[in-house]
């Protein structure tokens, strides 16, 4: 079983027209009650070149927040970002606290804006889930036999010098994912999965970073099942006669 050592979701959700308050939120006033209300380090818009349907109008951008919602200890909210139509949210936690807070915000757009439609539903609403997790899977496993001998006995040696060993190590190993709409009334923006070795881990420790268009119970279930093949692939490897 995957163990779990901390997992990072971001929400996402497009809007029809004035259901984010716009107008009434990027007001200095409701910019320091927003600032106020979730901590946040940093509140404004961002500089530089704006993007998206309006292109006009530059993203509001929050960073350094947390969010309480009765359960545990406040939830860090590393970047928050807002756009006239959109909302996307990066916190810490599962999916089920990304869509909490998101439904705090659309409650706040309403005390801002008490006239907006309070039914509207989002057009759209799309989860990407981060997890470092511990796997009982050593990072060689994710390569074939061939592959292991051409950088151990071929590429390694070459790329020592003579007051060193070169050491190799797996750092990145990610897939685009992109969807081809049926309507064009919206476009979807290309996500990663990554399954990778976590930064500043030890090898032997089969620590790894990984990354998902998914909500979090879908992610841990990839997991498990990454797990359960790598595991069968590696024990039908060890099991197999040696290549003559």
């Amino acid at each position: 079983m995957p163990e779990i050592l901390n997992t990072v979701t971001i929400g996402r959700r497009l809007y029809p027209p004035e259901r984010v308050a716009w107008v009434y939120l990027t007001t200095p006033t409701h910019l320091r009650r927003l600032a106020e209300k979730y901590a946040f380090k940093t509140v404004g818009q961002t500089v530089g070149q704006a993007e998206g349907l309006f292109p006009n109008v530059m993203p509001l951008q929050a960073t350094g927040g947390e969010f309480s919602d009765g359960v545990g200890e406040p939830h860090p909210i590393p970047q928050l970002i807002i756009e006239p139509n959109v909302v996307q949210c990066q916190i810490a936690g599962d999916t089920l606290t990304a869509i909490r807070f998101m439904d705090a915000l659309e409650r706040y757009f309403d005390e801002l804006n008490p006239t907006a439609a309070k039914d509207v539903q989002p057009y759209k609403q799309t989860f990407q889930t981060i997890m470092v997790a511990k796997l009982s899977v050593p990072f060689e496993a994710m390569f074939s036999a061939p592959m292991l001998r051409f950088l151990s006995e071929y590429v390694g040696p070459q790329l020592n010098i003579s007051e060193a060993t070169a050491r190799m190590r797996l750092q990145t190993l990610n897939w685009n994912v992109t969807y081809q709409m049926e309507s064009s009334d919206y476009f979807l923006i290309p996500k990663l999965i990554t399954i990778e070795p976590r930064v500043g881990s030890k090898l032997a420790e089969n620590v790894y970073y990984t990354e998902s268009p998914l909500d979090s119970d879908a992610h841990i279930r990839l997991l498990e099942q990454f797990e359960k093949e790598m595991t069968a692939q590696r024990t039908s490897f060890l099991s197999s006669p040696e290549d003559p």
